[in-house]
C-alpha cells in the first residue's frame, strides 16, 4: 500500500505538471485559439485570411508535418465520426482514389479507445483542442509517476515530464496522429515497470490490455519505438536488478522471480497485446504485403539516417535547419532535404550531462535504461554501425526511424535530464560540476558557430527574408544562451548555500522558460472549417448523381481533403491503394514522386480516362483565359464561380455503374492499360473471355439502380439477355460478389475496375471483407478470453507472500 505522504506527492506533481501545461496552453484554455490543424491552416480555401501559416512568419510555425494532418487524419476523422453515428464500422472508403481499404488505414487512428470516443461525441474542434491537451497530460503524468515510483525527487519527477511534454516530440505533433502515437510512449515504460516488479497473472492481463490499446494509437512507426524501449527497458532490468529479485518501486525486495520467469511473462504480456490488435495488424500486413507499390517504395526506407549537422535541431527547432516547421521551403535560412529531429532542448541537453546513477537500485536501473536507450538510438538515427544493421530486419526495414523514432530519443534525453537533477539536488555540486557547466555552454557555442560557418546559405533566400529568418535565430540562440548561464548561476548558488528545493525547483523553471516559449505561441480562433464549407463545396454535396472530382491544387478540395465530405476524388494520399489503380492514374497522368497516386496534371494524356474514371467536376484554381477556351473545347462546362475556384462540368463522364454495350479481351494486362486510352463510350475491356457474354452488342441492358455503402455495392440491371455489368470501383483483394445472392466470380475490367456478368435482370451485390480480418478476429478474440481468464485468475488465487531480504551477518 502507499502511505498517505507519496500519495499526497503523487497528486502534487500532477498538479505541478498539469499547471505547467496550464501555462503552456493559456490562451488555448483561456482565450478561445485552437491547437486544431485545420482551424489555424485551412485546407481547401485560401481566401480565408489570417488563416495561413505563411501569413505570420516562420517564427510563428513550430509543427512537424501538419500536411499529413489536413489532409489525412482531420478528414478521416470526420468521415469516421459520422460513420460511428451511425453505429457502423466502414471498412472500404470508396471516396479517395477508386477506393481504398478504410480498415487499415495507419494515419486514422480510429480504433484508439480515447480518440474513439472523441469520433463519437462529435468530433468538434472543442473537443479535438480537450482531446489535445488530455494528450500532453496523460503523457505527463505517466513519465511523473514512472520518476516517483522508483522515489525520485518531485523536482527531477516533474523534470521528466516537463522535458518531454514541452519538447518537440510532443509539441510538434500534439494535434496530429503523431501526437496521438508520442503520447503513449511514457505509458509503455510506466507499465512495463509496473508488470516487471510483480509478473503475476493479473498484472500480465492487465498490461496486455494496456498494451493492446498503446498499439491503437495507430501510427506503427512510433508505436513501434515505444515497444523497442519496452524492451530496452526489461533487458535492462534483468542485468541491473539483484540477481533472482524483482525489486519493487519502493526499493525493497518482492516475492522472488528469476531472470527467465520476468523475461517470459513480459514477452508473453506483449504478444497478449499484441493478439488483441490482431484484427488490425493481420489485415494490415496481408494488405500491405499484397500492394507492390507500398512495398517498393518503403522497401530499404530503414536505412535512411541524419546527417551529423542535422543534430542542431536536438537543441531548438528555429536554430539551424528549420525544414518541416516552415511551409515555405524557399524560407531556409539553410536548406536540407531531410526532416529535422524533434527539438530535446538545450537545458535538457546539458542536464543529461551530469546525470549519474542513483542511490536506489530502481533509480540506478532507470539512469542505465536512458542511457542506453539514448546512445543506440542516436547511433540508429545516425546511421551508425552496428546500430544501422537494425534496418536489415524484416518490418523495421520498412521503417522510418527518422524522423519517427525522435520521439523515442527525446524521451531518453528527458530521462538523463532528470536523473541529472536528481544528482544535483540530492547532493551538494562539486567543483568540476561547477566548470562542467561553461565547458558544455563554450562547447555549444562553438558548435552554434562551426555549423554556421559551414553549413551552406540558401542563396534563394530573399534579402528581406533572409534579415528576418537571421535575425529569428539570433535571437532564439541569444534566448538559449541566457538560459544556459542561469543554469551555471544556479549550480554555483546551490554550492554555496544548499537547498535542494530551491534548486530543484529553480532548475524547473528555467526548462519551462526555455522550452514554453516553443508551446505558447499566438494561435487563431477556433474555428471547424468543415462544418462550414465554402460555396463550390455545397455546390457538390448537393450534386445527389454519383461522380468524382479531380484538381491538382492543394487548396481545392483535393484528396483526401474531400473524404470529409463523402464526395469522391481520383487522388489519393493513403499508401494502400490498389497497385492496378496506381498504375492506371500514373501511366496517364502526370503525378508526383510519392507512393499513392497523386496526379500533378489537371488532364490526362487520354481525354476518355476522364469519363472512365467517372470525373464529373474540374476544379481548376485561377485559371487563364486561354486554358478555360481549351477545356471548354475539350467538352468541360462552366458551371460556377467561387473566388479563384471554378467549377468545370464533364459532359461525357462516364456512369459509375454501366452495362457494357461492347467488350473487348485483351492479350495481356498491359494491352489492356493501353486499350483503355481508347475506350469509347459504353466499351470495357477485359483480361479473360467472359463466360455468359458473347456479344453485348444489341441486348437492351441498363442500370436501373445503384445503392451504395462503405462496404458494399448494390446494383439493380434490368436486361434483356446476359449482359456484362462494369463498376468503376477499384478491383482489390477482398471483394466478392453475388448475383441475385449467389456467388459470381469478379472480372478485371478496364485494367483496375470490377465487372460481373448477368444471366439478365438481376440483382448485383459486392461485398468487401478485408484480407486477413477472419484470422485477426480469431487471434483477437482468443487473446481477450486469455486476457479474461488472466484477470479472473488473478482474483481467485492468493498472491505471492513477499519475502524480505535479510542481510546476512558480517564475519567478526
Amino acid at each position: 500500500m502507499i502511505d498517505a505522504a507519496r500519495r499526497r506527492q503523487r497528486r502534487f506533481g500532477m498538479l505541478a505538471v498539469a499547471a505547467i501545461l496550464l501555462l503552456a496552453n493559456f490562451n488555448i484554455v483561456f482565450l478561445g485559439q485552437s491547437l486544431v490543424a485545420t482551424a489555424n491552416y485551412h485546407p481547401f480555401d485560401n481566401r480565408f485570411t489570417g488563416m495561413s501559416p505563411r501569413d505570420i512568419g516562420p517564427a510563428f510555425v513550430n509543427w512537424h508535418d501538419q500536411g499529413a494532418t489536413w489532409w489525412q487524419w482531420e478528414p478521416a476523422g470526420q468521415a469516421f465520426s459520422r460513420a460511428f453515428r451511425r453505429l457502423h464500422v466502414p471498412l472500404w472508403d470508396p471516396s479517395i482514389g477508386a477506393g481504398v481499404d478504410a480498415h487499415t488505414e495507419l494515419t486514422s487512428g480510429q480504433y484508439y479507445p480515447p480518440y474513439t470516443l472523441v469520433l463519437l461525441a462529435g468530433n468538434s474542434a472543442l473537443l479535438r483542442d480537450a482531446y489535445y491537451l488530455a494528450q500532453l497530460l496523460f503523457a505527463g503524468i505517466c513519465a511523473l509517476l514512472l520518476l516517483l515510483r522508483h522515489r525520485f525527487e518531485m523536482p527531477a519527477a516533474v523534470a521528466f515530464a516537463a522535458c518531454y511534454v514541452l519538447g518537440g516530440a510532443m509539441t510538434q505533433n500534439v494535434n496530429a496522429i503523431l501526437g496521438q502515437s508520442q503520447a503513449v510512449l511514457p505509458c509503455l515504460l510506466l507499465v512495463t515497470d509496473w508488470l516487471i516488479e510483480r509478473p503475476v497473472a493479473r498484472r500480465i492481463g492487465l498490461a496486455a490490455l494496456a498494451y493492446g490499446n498503446c498499439v491503437l494509437a495507430s501510427f506503427l512507426p512510433i508505436v513501434i519505438s515505444g515497444f523497442v524501449l519496452a524492451a530496452l527497458y526489461v533487458a535492462v532490468a534483468l542485468f541491473t536488478r539483484p540477481h533472482h529479485r524483482a525489486v519493487s518501486a519502493e526499493g525493497e525486495s518482492a516475492a522472488p522471480w528469476t531472470r527467465r520467469a520476468i523475461a517470459i511473462r513480459s514477452l508473453a504480456a506483449v504478444a497478449l497485446g499484441l493478439g488483441l490488435t490482431a484484427f488490425v495488424l493481420v489485415p494490415v500486413e496481408a494488405i500491405s504485403s499484397s500492394v507492390e507499390v507500398f512495398t517498393r517504395w518503403y522497401r530499404d526506407i530503414g536505412f535512411i539516417a541524419y546527417n551529423l549537422a542535422q543534430t542542431i535541431t536536438l537543441v531548438s527547432p528555429i536554430v539551424g535547419f528549420d525544414a518541416w516547421q516552415i511551409p515555405d521551403r524557399s524560407l531556409h535560412l539553410f536548406p536540407t532535404d531531410g526532416a529535422p529531429m524533434f527539438y530535446a532542448g538545450l537545458l535538457p541537453i546539458l542536464l543529461a550531462c551530469f546525470a549519474r546513477p542513483g542511490r536506489l537500485a530502481g533509480q540506478r536501473h532507470l539512469f542505465v535504461f536512458f542511457l542506453v536507450s539514448a546512445v543506440l538510438l542516436a547511433a540508429k538515427l545516425l546511421g551508425l554501425r552496428p546500430a544501422q544493421w537494425l534496418a536489415y530486419l524484416p518490418v523495421l526495414n520498412t521503417l522510418h526511424f527518422a524522423p519517427y523514432f525522435g520521439g523515442a530519443l527525446t524521451l531518453a534525453i528527458a530521462g538523463l535530464a532528470a536523473c541529472g537533477v536528481q544528482r544535483l539536488t540530492m547532493r551538494r555540486p562539486t567543483t568540476v560540476d561547477v566548470v562542467c557547466g561553461p565547458v558544455l555552454i563554450a562547447a555549444a557555442v562553438w558548435a552554434a558557430l562551426v555549423f554556421a560557418a559551414t553549413q551552406p546559405i540558401n542563396a534563394a533566400l530573399p534579402r528581406r527574408a533572409f534579415v528576418h529568418v537571421a535575425a529569428g535565430a539570433a535571437a532564439e540562440a541569444a534566448r538559449l544562451l541566457v538560459v544556459a548561464i542561469g543554469f551555471v548561476g544556479l549550480v554555483v548558488l546551490h554550492r554555496k548555500r544548499e537547498r535542494p528545493v530551491l534548486f530543484g525547483v529553480g532548475v524547473v523553471v528555467l526548462i519551462c522558460a526555455e522550452l514554453l516559449p516553443l508551446q505558447a505561441r499566438a494561435r487563431f480562433g477556433r474555428a471547424d472549417v468543415w462544418r462550414s464549407p465554402p460555396q463550390y463545396v455545397r455546390l457538390l454535396q448537393n450534386d445527389g448523381s454519383l461522380f468524382r472530382i479531380h484538381s491538382t491544387h492543394d487548396l481545392a478540395l483535393t484528396a483526401n481533403v474531400s473524404q470529409a465530405f463523402g464526395i469522391s476524388s481520383i487522388a489519393s494520399r493513403v499508401p494502400f491503394n490498389p497497385d492496378r489503380y496506381t498504375e492506371l492514374v500514373r501511366h496517364y497522368f502526370e503525378t508526383r514522386p510519392l507512393p499513392y497516386p497523386l496526379p500533378s496534371a489537371l488532364l490526362p494524356r487520354s481525354r476518355v480516362i476522364l469519363d472512365v474514371l467517372n470525373v464529373k467536376y474540374l476544379i481548376p484554381v485561377a485559371p487563364p483565359d486561354e486554358e478555360i477556351a481549351r477545356l471548354d473545347e475539350l467538352g468541360f462546362e462552366y458551371r460556377a464561380k467561387d473566388g479563384p475556384f471554378l467549377l468545370l462540368v464533364n459532359r461525357s463522364v462516364w456512369p459509375r455503374a454501366y452495362v457494357a454495350s461492347r467488350v473487348t479481351v485483351a492479350a495481356s494486362p498491359a494491352a489492356a492499360l493501353e486499350a483503355v486510352g481508347n475506350l469509347q463510350r459504353g466499351d470495357v475491356v477485359l483480361e479473360e473471355s467472359p463466360r455468359l457474354v458473347r456479344a453485348a452488342a444489341g441486348v437492351e441492358a441498363r442500370v436501373s439502380r445503384i445503392d451504395y455503402g462503405d462496404n458494399r455495392v448494390r446494383i439493380d440491371v434490368t436486361a434483356a439477355g446476359p449482359a456484362l455489368v462494369v463498376l468503376s470501383d477499384a478491383w482489390a483483394p477482398g471483394w466478392t460478389a453475388y448475383v441475385d445472392g449467389r456467388p459470381a466470380p469478379i472480372l478485371r475490367a478496364n485494367y483496375a475496375f470490377r465487372a460481373v456478368e448477368v444471366p439478365g435482370t438481376a440483382t448485383v451485390e459486392f461485398r468487401y471483407w478485408p484480407p486477413g480480418l477472419t484470422a485477426g478476429l480469431i487471434a483477437t478474440a482468443t487473446a481477450l478470453l486469455t486476457v479474461t481468464a488472466l484477470l479472473l485468475y488473478g482474483r481467485t488465487r492468493p498472491t505471492r507472500p513477499v519475502v524480505p531480504v535479510v542481510p546476512a551477518p558480517k564475519n567478526g
